[in-house]
C-alpha cells in the first residue's frame, strides 16, 4: 500500500466536513471509503512515529564497530563480532558498517614489479653487466 500524500489527506478531511459521508468522500477523491475512514479516524493528516524493531547494538557498539573498521582496514566482520560485548550477527555488523559508508571489498592484487619496470631493469642490467663489482657498490639501492 502506497502512502497517501498530506495534501490529499487534507482534502479528505475538508471533503468529509462538507459531505458528512465517507463513501461520497472516497468517490470524490477516487479512493476507497475505508481509506477515507482511516484518515478521518486518526484525527491527524501527518505521519505518526512508527515503532519498528529495536536495534540489537548500542551506540557504544556502533562506535566500536566503526573504530575497529577504520583503524584496521583488513579486519573482518567475524573478528569484530568477537570483540563486541553484545551478541550480534556478522550481517548486523556489515549493516552498521554500511550505515557509516564503510563498504567491504577485496584489494586488487598487483605485481610487485610492473612489466615496464621489468624491461627497464633488464636494459639497465644488460648495459652495465661488464662493470666491476666496486662500481656496483656505488649504486644507490632502494628497499
Amino acid at each position: 500500500m502506497c502512502e497517501i500524500p498530506i495534501p490529499i489527506r487534507m482534502l479528505v478531511c475538508d471533503d468529509y466536513q462538507c459531505t458528512h459521508s465517507l463513501r461520497k468522500t472516497g468517490e470524490n477523491l477516487q479512493m476507497s471509503h475505508e481509506t477515507a475512514r482511516q484518515i478521518k479516524t486518526t484525527g491527524s493528516v501527518y505521519n505518526h512515529h512508527r515503532s519498528g524493531r529495536n536495534r540489537v547494538t548500542t551506540e557504544t557498539d556502533d562506535r566500536r564497530i566503526k573504530f575497529m573498521a577504520t583503524h584496521d582496514n583488513k579486519v573482518t566482520a567475524k573478528r569484530i563480532k568477537e570483540n563486541i560485548v553484545s551478541p550480534v550477527s556478522e550481517s548486523t555488523i556489515k549493516r552498521r558498517l554500511k550505515e557509516n559508508t564503510l563498504y567491504s571489498g577485496i584489494a586488487t592484487r598487483k605485481p610487485l614489479i610492473s612489466k615496464a619496470n621489468q624491461k627497464k631493469r633488464m636494459a639497465f642490467a644488460l648495459v652495465h653487466a661488464s662493470r666491476p663489482i666496486s662500481w656496483w657498490h656505488l649504486v644507490l639501492w632502494s628497499c
